[in-house]
């Protein structure tokens, strides 16, 4: 979530979400652990 804040050294589970092998660049999306507020 865009809320969320991370300090150098905090440990996160992330996925990849796109490869650009032309720029040669990963995208990665982070892993939510625990359901947001107001999930349904």
């Amino acid at each position: 979530p865009p809320t969320t804040r991370l300090k150098v050294g905090d440990k996160i589970d992330v996925y990849i979400d796109e490869i650009d092998t032309k720029e040669r660049r990963i995208s990665l999306g982070l892993v939510l652990t625990t359901k947001p507020v107001g999930y349904k």
